[in-house]
């Protein structure tokens, strides 16, 4: 009986092993609204994380405030800030740079316009943006 219960507990213990071992857990960095009013502001962050052991990081959205220009030199200073990210970075547009983007103190700009807008300058490949990008699944690929 003894021989038995040790062989099921040798049994489990290679059984809990063997799943532990197809666990994998990884970390991740999430942001989102920043650069809000400075480009300081991401750089600093950038700095903080790149050494960080992460797998990548993705970004909420909201890449300017509410009441910032919705014009193309913002969107392309964020874009130079995010290809320096050591890893992969995913980003997701939030509504301040695009929704937003009709005030008169945001430029005024068409909305659908400066979707377009971000979607050429962010979105233009199936890859994350990062120094290390890796390829991404859309639903504009569903």
């Amino acid at each position: 009986m003894k021989i038995i219960a040790r062989m099921a507990c040798v049994a489990l213990a290679l059984l809990g092993a063997k799943s532990q071992a197809l666990a994998e857990t990884f970390r991740f960095v999430a942001i989102g609204d920043v650069p809000y009013t400075s480009p300081v502001q991401l750089d600093r962050l950038i700095e903080r994380i790149n050494p960080l052991d992460s797998r990548f990081t993705i970004h909420v959205g909201d890449i300017k405030s509410g009441s910032t220009l919705c014009n193309d030199e913002t969107f392309e200073s964020v874009k130079r800030q995010f290809m320096s990210f050591e890893k992969p970075l995913i980003y997701t547009p939030g509504d301040n740079e695009w929704t937003d983007c009709h005030r008169a103190n945001n430029g005024p700009y068409d909305p659908l316009e400066r979707l377009q807008k971000l979607r050429q300058l962010f979105f233009a490949t199936e890859l994350s943006l990062g120094r290390h990008p890796v390829e991404l699944d859309s639903q504009s690929q569903s």
